[in-house]
């Protein structure tokens, strides 16, 4: 049997994004020139994300050649902090059989557990006084913690 291929890449390190991120995948498909009315669609595995609603691209692709490659786009703070998910490309016959699958994990980063932000004096005024300010006690898994 004639075999069909799908690729899904990432731009993100270690599969990892900030909430702030626009979400960008792509995924190649290809399929022997002998089929045809083959579609291609993106899903992803939290029931609470519609993609259809919430995707910058489409969802759905038909496939008017026997190679393509099709996007999913998200856009900034669409995706909770914290939640890992798995997208899924898929590439679907006519009578709705799954002809192949391809599947990539996106961590979406959360940010750093509460510590202490202190300045020092708490009194003064601006250009006379200095400050000092220092952030303690603050936990992630991506260091070192950078702040602006």
């Amino acid at each position: 049997a004639a075999s069909v291929i799908v690729n899904t890449v990432s731009n993100y390190a270690n599969m990892k994004m900030n909430p702030g991120q626009s979400l960008q995948l792509n995924g190649l498909v290809t399929i022997p020139m002998s089929m045809s009315n083959i579609s291609v669609q993106w899903s992803v595995d939290d029931d609470t994300i519609s993609l259809s609603q919430l995707a910058i691209s489409p969802v759905v692709y038909r496939l008017l050649s026997s190679s393509s490659t099709n996007y999913l786009v998200l856009p900034p703070n669409t995706l909770l902090g914290g939640s890992t998910l798995t997208f899924k490309l898929s590439c679907i016959s006519v009578l709705g059989d799954i002809l192949a699958v391809s599947s990539l994990l996106i961590v979406v980063n959360s940010p750093p557990k509460p510590g202490k932000f202190v300045v020092s004096p708490s009194v003064g005024t601006e250009l006379k006084d200095s400050f000092i300010f220092g952030a303690q006690q603050w936990m992630d898994t991506d260091l070192p913690l950078y702040y602006q």
